[in-house]
């Protein structure tokens, strides 16, 4: 299916990752507009947690101290693992040291 040009334009965007350096790919920015990680990294970072870490609550709409609980929704909020980016650091700088 071809892409309409009333979509806006494509993203050619990128940054440099923040463990190796080298320019993380626009579609990944484009999905995941947060991301410091390469695919590369972003895929390695798994294994520490993920680059987020997603908290989910649910939106009460009942009336306070109502025994009656109703829900709206499902609110959702991204937080950095700064903990798994910093052991994917310390491991890609022990690579790069031992290899």
């Amino acid at each position: 299916m071809a892409s309409d040009p009333t979509d806006g334009p494509e993203t050619t965007d990128t940054r440099p990752c923040e463990i190796c350096s080298r320019p993380i790919e626009a579609i990944r920015i484009e999905v995941i507009p947060a991301t410091r990680l390469c695919q590369e990294h972003g895929q390695m970072i798994r294994k520490f947690g993920g680059e987020f870490i997603v908290r989910s609550r649910e939106d009460k709409t009942s009336k306070e101290n109502s025994l009656k609980k109703n829900y709206s929704g499902v609110t959702t909020k991204l937080t950095r693992n700064e903990d798994a980016v910093a052991r994917l650091r310390r491991e890609y700088a022990a690579a790069k040291v031992g290899g």
